[in-house]
């Protein structure tokens, strides 16, 4: 997809995650248990899924852990964590969408007449 073309659409649950990734800074990057620990509803088994649909539509970015931080598990049974940050697309899309569901409760405000 081309970056200027209309945004993706995003899910709820996208949106949580893509908030919390904002919130915490373009420059931060959170981990998957991290992320589960701050959004409602997710559990360990879909934030990977949800994770992996946002990072395919181009709207976060993850890298692995170089060197995973462990005091339980010996070294050379450590997995790398995967960590995640927003991209800008992902910044942009976000705010597109939140700028849409604006402009949605304030036409609904007006046609309930409140």
């Amino acid at each position: 997809m081309a970056r200027n073309a209309e945004p993706p659409r995003i899910t709820g649950t996208e949106r949580q995650v893509l908030t919390v990734l904002l919130r915490a800074g373009i420059s931060k990057e959170l981990y998957g248990l991290e992320l589960l620990d701050a959004c409602d509803g997710l559990t360990r088994a879909s934030i990977y899924t949800v994770l992996d649909r946002i990072e395919a539509k181009g709207l976060i970015e993850s890298r692995r852990e170089s060197a995973p931080a462990s005091k339980v598990v010996p070294a050379p049974y450590r997995l790398p964590r995967r960590l995640f940050r927003i991209t800008g697309h992902g910044q942009a899309t976000l705010a597109a969408d939140e700028a849409a569901r604006d402009a949605y409760a304030r036409a609904l405000s007006g046609l309930c007449g409140a």
